[in-house]
């Protein structure tokens, strides 16, 4: 090991000051969509085919596979999304519910579980389905 590449080492306060390649710092193709790509992100498309595809027309000249990585680092991410998941207690209620009963209120709350909020597989025509008590047949 040479005396740079050992004082290289020793000044280092954090992992970060190791990394002074050529490609760090260095713009990218891609900086001029990524806040149209944040946003397509926020409103819930997450597949980076399809958002390649809407940026494309708006003059990108970069390859699909640098915007698949920055999917997948936003993917990979321990950012919290911005979208939580129905709790618990609305999707047990979207199940156990009669479907009639399942309707949209005008002053209902947001927390209030709805037939519109439930998801489309909730929306088949038989709701009924097998019961809990009966017994397999054989």
């Amino acid at each position: 090991m040479t005396y740079r590449t050992f004082k290289l080492l020793a000044d280092a306060t954090a992992p970060e000051d190791l990394f002074r390649g050529q490609w760090q710092g260095r713009p990218s193709v891609l900086d001029e969509y990524k806040p149209y790509l944040d946003d397509r992100w926020n409103q819930g498309c997450t597949n980076a085919w399809k958002a390649w595809e809407e940026i494309v027309p708006l003059g990108y000249k970069g390859s699909y596979q640098r915007v698949r990585a920055y999917f997948r680092t936003k993917r990979l991410s321990t950012d919290p999304v911005t979208a939580p998941p129905p709790s618990p207690r609305t999707v047990a209620g979207w199940i156990l519910r009669h479907p009639d009963t399942l309707t949209a209120r005008p002053n209902s709350s947001a927390s209030r579980p709805s037939w519109s909020t439930a998801p489309n597989w909730m929306h088949s025509p038989d709701m009924s389905g097998p019961s809990p008590r009966s017994s397999p047949s054989g």
